[in-house]
């Protein structure tokens, strides 16, 4: 049992020209809000790569876990993609997340420890 307002929404639904499907959201795509949500957090993911790191360790860290293409490379396809050793690929990778703990750990963490209990360091965590 519609009220009057319902009634004239259904029925205004019922004679456009329109489908279903226009007035209900597809909700297997993302919405406009969470794709410039996607693209706002992987532009600052970049800065806070290309900030922290090497050149050469940017580019094994955005292979090795699909930054760029969304699928994660072996060490031994990243090494040949870029044309190093896949000791070399293992070696930057390591110092490339090593670095990355660090500059958050600086960034992120450090301030927030400074602010609440003056004279405490990471070291005396």
């Amino acid at each position: 049992n519609f009220e009057g307002d319902d009634q004239a929404w259904l029925l205004q639904q019922s004679t456009s020209t329109g489908t279903l499907s226009d007035v209900i959201p597809d909700l297997e795509q993302p919405s406009p809000d969470d794709l410039a949500l996607q693209e706002m957090i992987r532009h600052d993911l970049f800065d806070f790569l290309e900030g922290a790191l090497t050149a050469d360790e940017h580019a094994v860290v955005r292979s090795v876990f699909g930054l760029d293409s969304g699928k994660q490379l072996t060490l031994k396809r990243t090494a040949e993609d870029l044309d190093m050793s896949s000791e070399q690929v293992s070696i930057l990778l390591a110092g490339g997340l090593q670095k990355l703990r660090q500059s958050y750990t600086k960034k992120y963490v450090e301030p927030y420890l400074e602010s609440e209990t003056p004279g405490r360091t990471m070291d005396s965590v």
